[in-house]
């Protein structure tokens, strides 16, 4: 795994067997670990929900990039 923030597929989690929640996990653990940052995607959460989290943390913080979010 290089420095760039790894992206993980986590419907393998929520759809997949034994052995592939198992690799999700390792994934997980192994991102967290070497670079201690990932992106999920494909794990369910309503758009709506993620663009409210979003915002209310660029209000926060008081600055927002003007960027898209990752899908």
């Amino acid at each position: 795994m290089s420095g760039e923030i790894p992206i993980i597929d986590f419907s393998r989690f929520l759809n997949g067997t034994e052995e592939e929640k198992l690799k999700v996990g390792m994934e997980i653990g192994e991102a967290a670990e070497r670079i201690g940052f990932l992106v999920l995607k494909g794990h369910g959460v309503n758009e709506g929900v993620i663009k409210k989290a979003w915002q209310s943390t660029c209000n926060e913080i008081d600055r927002c990039p003007r960027i898209a979010y990752l899908p």
